[in-house]
């Protein structure tokens, strides 16, 4: 019984004639969604079918794609060829392909021109009725966003004073480098300074008390920091070689700049490569130091402030 059920909606659903039939699946399909329009054509043995490449369509119908499949020859002789067109529809309602116009060629060569029936189709909303369709409904206004600021405030503000913070951090310590010391410059000259420092080390004699290395450390921040505070170069946070190329001919002439890398070097080899001074080597590093800065210091630069 359900065999026999299905085989006669199927030919509700399409248009037979003697020589074909015409279906169409799905007959109620929803909008805007692919359609099968299938036409079989019967022929008689050394026959042959053509089908058209585009079909007369309603308004609002396109056409996807054409598909002709192999004949089929069954036991009988009668050979059947098939061509299935897929369509889509825009258009709400009922729609009818008035029929598909193809032509039959004979053994003979003789060709007969045929056309089959109306492919017949329903079109309906996707939502299901033709009328809910077709009805506007009103928008509703979009819900308002609720959103707790305070939740963020506290995160916020923590955050900027993280980044204040490491901003003001980043601007103190890289300032410092750059910075040129000029302890009592404006009352006292570099070479004043430089001999208070030279005497107070005389004086505390770190060498013949075996403190070898803090002799040699203590010459050397004297002599970077006269320098720096003389001609205004970068030398107290440089290494020796780096104020070599610093410390050019522009400040001092050649002879003068290298009696005090001469004396620096020395310093080095004591400070970090634990050379073996002896206490005259000490003497005379110090001694030169006076040397140095005695022609190089400039005593009008800098004068003292009258009481």
């Amino acid at each position: 019984m359900i065999r026999v059920a299905t085989l006669f909606l199927y030919f509700l659903l399409a248009a037979v004639d003697g020589d074909h039939l015409i279906t169409v699946n799905p007959a109620t399909s929803p909008i805007a969604s692919p359609i099968k329009v299938r036409l079989t054509v019967n022929l008689k043995p050394d026959e042959s079918a053509e089908f058209p490449e585009i079909l007369n369509l309603p308004e609002g119908v396109t056409l996807n794609s054409r598909t002709v499949y192999d004949p089929v020859t069954a036991d009988s002789g009668v050979t059947t060829q098939t061509v299935e067109y897929e369509i889509v529809s825009y258009q709400i309602g009922a729609g009818e392909i008035t029929g598909i116009d193809y032509t039959v060629t004979g053994k003979d060569g003789a060709r007969i021109d045929r056309a089959s029936g109306p492919a017949i189709f329903k079109i309906v909303s996707v939502r299901g009725a033709t009328e809910k369709a077709q009805t506007l409904k009103d928008i509703k206004a979009p819900a308002p966003l609720s959103i707790k600021l305070s939740r963020y405030i506290l995160p916020a503000l923590i955050f900027l004073l993280i980044l204040l913070l490491l901003i003001y951090l980043w601007r103190r310590f890289s300032s410092r480098k750059k910075k040129i010391i000029k302890t009592d410059i404006i009352s006292r000259g570099p070479h004043e300074i430089a001999y208070d420092q030279l005497n107070k080390l005389k004086e505390d004699d770190p060498y013949g008390k075996g403190l070898y290395k803090e002799h040699y450390f203590r010459l050397s921040e004297i002599m970077r920091g006269y320098v720096e505070r003389r001609y205004e170069v970068f030398a107290l946070e440089s290494t020796t070689l780096e104020l070599r190329s610093r410390f050019d001919n522009r400040f001092e002439t050649q002879l003068k700049r290298e009696r005090l890398f001469s004396l620096l070097e020395a310093c080095d080899l004591v400070k970090f490569a634990n050379f073996k001074s002896t206490p005259a080597n000490a003497k005379d590093s110090l001694k030169r130091a006076f040397e140095w800065i005695d022609m190089t210091k400039k005593d009008d630069e800098f004068p003292r402030e009258k009481n």
